[in-house]
């Protein structure tokens, strides 16, 4: 199994990935983490190791790790509207 790191910012919805694979991938990924928490920038930005098969099953099983800041946004409207938070309560965000 294929481990990944994973550096996204919830900000902006930006992310990096770096792949592990091989024996020891899983305990390099964990090693390249420690050093990216340390030089993380922000604390916006998550750093986190995520193994899968794949890239491709990473995206379908973690999602929100790929997803822009406007798609983010979409998706918490509409699941506002989909359980009936009224406009009043919503709290908006200017900008895209």
């Amino acid at each position: 199994m294929t481990s990944f790191l994973v550096q996204y910012d919830r900000r902006t919805g930006a992310y990096d990935i770096t792949e592990f694979a091989g024996d020891e991938a899983r305990h390099e990924a964990l090693s390249a983490r420690v050093k990216a928490e340390a030089n993380r920038s922000s604390s916006d930005i998550e750093v986190v190791v995520l193994s899968a098969d794949s890239l491709d099953e990473l995206k379908r099983t973690h999602g929100r790790y790929f997803r822009s800041a406007p798609e983010l946004l979409r998706d918490a409207i509409a699941l506002e509207d989909a359980i009936g938070i009224s406009e009043d309560v919503r709290v908006h965000v200017s900008g895209d």
